[in-house]
């Protein structure tokens, strides 16, 4: 059971980042769990000049998102974005990549937790 992840201020929601994204259906897979809670889920593409110019994860947080699923080319960033905002990851499995991160949560204390689910392949 993932810890609790606590509304710390704005409106919390989810989303899956990556680039491209507008074909995703992570935000219709995972409407159901967030919408028990009262999140919206949001496809945002995040390019790789918006990686260069800002990490996208404080102004993101800023906003209300509280978990996310990250797409590829992203995942190689987020690994980077967690470390950058003190987070923490969290292996899954022995063999998980430890350089990608496909999962970010915020815990009620406000840390960022990643994992890698995509197994070794």
């Amino acid at each position: 059971m993932p810890p609790e992840i606590e509304n710390l201020g704005r409106a919390p929601f989810a989303a899956v980042l990556g680039d491209p994204v507008a074909h995703s259906r992570t935000p219709a897979e995972q409407r159901p769990y967030f919408g028990r809670r009262g999140w919206p889920v949001f496809a945002i593409a995040i390019t790789e000049s918006d990686v260069q110019s800002c990490d996208p994860l404080p102004a993101l947080t800023e906003l209300g998102l509280r978990a996310a699923a990250v797409t590829a080319p992203r995942k190689h960033d987020s690994r980077r974005w967690l470390t950058e905002a003190g987070g923490g990851f969290v292996s899954g499995a022995a063999g998980d990549p430890a350089d990608v991160c496909n999962t970010l949560g915020r815990t009620a204390e406000g840390r960022w937790l990643g994992t890698s689910t995509d197994g070794v392949g």
